[in-house]
């Protein structure tokens, strides 16, 4: 059983007050039933847990409804921080999953095949997530250099830098371990991976796609939207 979370709790402050940017339309849908879509039409995707503020359940039930999510197993509740909604998400995937993938709702240009590389990876080695190789250099600043001209203290070797993305995808029992410490001591960390690596496991790279990106601002969602209607246009 491979079970996916996909968190749709977010803020959008980026967007704009009032906003959820996740119900913004992008080539002709909104950009949750992009990234549902995607995972409904996995075949290695059995079963789907949905993350959502309480507010926002009942317009998500009648997306899920209009965009025919049959893998849809239910929606649940977030928290206040991202890996709370992880951790309420885990909860509620079926008890013989032994494979979860864990996406963030806006990053809605992924693919089944990338999702399918992910699943492959991680029933190889547990814990596995899509990622880019660097492209820029990248410079690391001086922690309290000057606001205005931050001071650059190294420049970082970037043959061995990866950009993370999701789905991260693990082992079930695996990362239910490690969020379990997380969750009881407040310990917060920025993605899964970091959950899995502080629990002392080894997280291995699926080498990923730059187009599945994670709409977060204005220019993001144009740059969807061009990248869908060229999806469209070439099927």
């Amino acid at each position: 059983m491979t079970s996916a979370i996909v968190l749709a709790g977010g803020s959008s402050k980026r967007m704009g007050p009032g906003v959820d940017k996740l119900m913004l339309h992008a080539n002709g849908k909104p950009l949750l039933a992009h990234t549902l879509l995607a995972f409904e039409s996995c075949k290695d995707v059995d079963e789907i847990v949905l993350v959502a503020h309480a507010e926002r359940v009942s317009s998500y039930k009648q997306l899920v409804s209009e965009h025919h999510i049959s893998k849809l197993k239910t929606i649940v509740p977030g928290g206040v921080e991202r890996q709370d909604s992880v951790f309420s998400g885990l909860q509620a995937v079926a008890s013989d999953s032994d494979i979860t993938l864990i996406h963030d709702g806006a990053r809605a240009l992924v693919t089944p095949e990338i999702i399918s590389r992910c699943v492959e990876a991680a029933r190889a080695t547990g814990a596995a997530i899509p990622a880019v190789a660097v492209k820029d250099t990248i410079k690391r600043v001086v922690g309290k250099s000057d606001k205005n001209y931050p001071q650059i203290d190294a420049t970082l070797d970037r043959s061995q830098l990866w950009a993370a993305q999701t789905p991260q995808t693990f082992r079930t029992d695996l990362i239910r371990l490690a969020y379990e410490p997380l969750i009881r001591q407040r310990i917060v960390v920025t993605d899964d991976a970091a959950a899995a690596e502080r629990a002392g496991h080894r997280v291995y790279i699926v080498s990923s796609d730059p187009h599945n990106l994670k709409v977060t601002t204005p220019e993001d969602l144009l740059l969807a939207e061009a990248i869908l209607s060229q999806r469209k246009s070439s099927s």
